[in-house]
């Protein structure tokens, strides 16, 4: 079944349900009805519910990717691009920390990554930065 045809249903907040196809849920999110914290299942597992932004295929929609970064050989998760861009900006990642992007499934220079252009400060060190290394 076609990604464009199949169904999606949403648990609304009073307990009900609704089924859209994929261009409806889409447009419903444009439209802010379905949020990422709004519960849907996806069609290939109709018995899993959870929030619309842990569903890998939205991840890019609501910028809540987990972003993996390694550090002298410890793994940190930043839960999302807003998360990603604060730990850039505060100096904890630098522009050449290899950062891991689920959505590309390769692991990227910080540098490359499109959502932390402009995050980065020149000479921009911090107490987190030492704590990493």
């Amino acid at each position: 079944m076609a990604l464009e045809d199949s169904r999606w249903r949403v648990r609304l907040p009073d307990g009900s349900g609704r089924e859209y196809s994929f261009d409806d849920l889409i447009a419903a999110m444009k439209r802010g009805e379905v949020t990422r914290h709004t519960f849907i299942n996806a069609p290939a597992k109709p018995d899993v519910f959870k929030p619309a932004g842990e569903w890998g295929l939205f991840w890019q929609k609501f910028g809540t990717r987990p972003w993996k970064i390694e550090v002298n050989g410890t793994e940190h998760t930043a839960h999302g691009d807003a998360e990603l861009r604060q730990w850039a900006s505060s100096g904890r990642i630098r522009p050449d920390t290899q950062v891991y992007d689920p959505v590309e499934e390769e692991w990227v220079k910080a540098v490359n990554i499109q959502v932390l252009t402009g995050a980065f400060k020149a000479g921009c060190l911090s107490i987190l930065t030492f704590w990493l290394q």
